[in-house]
């Protein structure tokens, strides 16, 4: 884990801007030209910004999966206020570099279809490929919710793609820990974190939110995600359910004749409206090494056996350094072992800044 040097930095390089924040290359050490790794920098506006990224510096350093976008580096720029200015936050982290998503790649694969169909030829994906990039994803979020993490934001542009074509799941400001302590607080969730067209019909049905659903939520997101890359269907905008079914009814048929059946069965099980009979992700990986060959043995053993463990390393130094206010203008932070719930109030971000300079104590040092 290392604090980044803010003068590597390529800030005249922007790759990307948008919602999440400015994209710039990382000239760090041994890659003077920026081709390993990326800077997401993001600007702080208020109290849950600064909660969403620490967050995500939280869950991402602990992830050693091949399945996901892991967090190696980060650092916080802050600009105390002035007469002429107001302060100004700035959060940065680092991560490896990958060349897109899967949202990119269904839009170009949408336009080589059209090409495709008017030539009367019919267009398909390598079912071999479809599969590894399936069973890669399903095993990160495997390893996610053995620990108790739930990710609340699985979709097609948070699935990231590298030169060689592999895949991993990204973009964990929207995650959170599961509690264990079974408390009405514990049980009850105010809501799921996602595009509205990811959730599952029992977040419209039910009244009460409940965390378990939550895992379940993740495979109904995850089987969506998959079925449209496979598809190439993009049509999201309505969010009526009955449209919608029939829009998952349609990429399961397109499925079943392109990839055959038993891939679109896996499909409709993650997809299965009833979330009592919906798979687990666990079944998932299992149906998928026990239907395709592809998957060699080797590829389970980096993918479910890793004899990595996550490294909280901003969990364990809060856990051993409390930090708690009994003055209700102040930031409280508890810690138990599978949670950090944060109760915040209005008052000045530099109060909760040394929190985050606080954690780099337990860093390696500067890269």
């Amino acid at each position: 884990m290392y604090k980044l040097d803010l003068a590597k930095i390529d800030h005249q390089n922007n790759m990307s801007k948008g919602g999440q924040g400015t994209i710039h290359l990382y000239k760090g050490k041994g890659d003077p030209e920026g081709l390993k790794s990326i800077v997401k920098m993001e600007k702080i506006n208020s109290i849950p910004d600064l909660i969403k990224n620490f967050q995500e510096v939280i869950i991402g350093f602990g992830c050693f999966h091949p399945g996901l976008i892991p967090i190696t580096g980060y650092n916080v720029k802050y600009t105390p206020s002035s007469r002429s200015e107001a302060e100004d936050i700035r959060f940065y982290l680092r991560m490896p570099r990958m060349e897109g998503d899967l949202g990119s790649i269904v839009k170009a694969n949408q336009a080589k279809e059209e090409f495709a169909v008017k030539q009367e030829l019919e267009f398909k994906l390598e079912l071999e490929d479809i599969i590894k990039k399936f069973y890669s994803l399903a095993c990160g979020l495997e390893y996610l919710h053995k620990r108790k993490i739930v990710h609340r934001d699985i979709k097609l542009e948070n699935v990231l793609v590298d030169k060689k074509g592999n895949v991993k799941l990204a973009d964990f400001g929207s995650a959170s820990y599961i509690h264990e302590e079974e408390d009405e607080h514990s049980k009850q969730v105010s809501k799921y974190i996602t595009t509205q067209v990811y959730l599952p019909p029992e977040f419209f049905s039910s009244q009460r939110k409940e965390r378990n659903m939550l895992y379940g939520a993740d495979v109904w997101s995850l089987g969506l995600t998959i079925s449209e890359y496979c598809s190439g269907d993009l049509q999201r905008r309505n969010n009526n359910p009955e449209i919608q079914e029939a829009r998952r009814k349609a990429m399961s048929d397109k499925i079943k004749k392109l990839y055959g059946e038993v891939l679109a069965e896996i499909i409709d099980g993650m997809l299965n409206t009833n979330r009592e009979y919906r798979y687990s992700i666990s079944k998932v990986c299992d149906l998928l090494e026990k239907n395709f060959s592809c998957i060699s043995e080797q590829t389970k053993k980096e993918m479910r056996f890793l004899s990595h463990e996550v490294n909280f390393f901003l969990y364990v130094y809060l856990k051993k350094h409390k930090i708690v206010k009994n003055n209700e203008n102040a930031m409280k932070v508890e810690t138990s072992p599978n949670l950090i719930q944060w109760n915040t109030s209005e008052q000045s971000l530099s109060i909760y800044l040394f929190i985050v300079f606080s954690v780099g104590k337990c860093e390696k040092g500067n890269e």
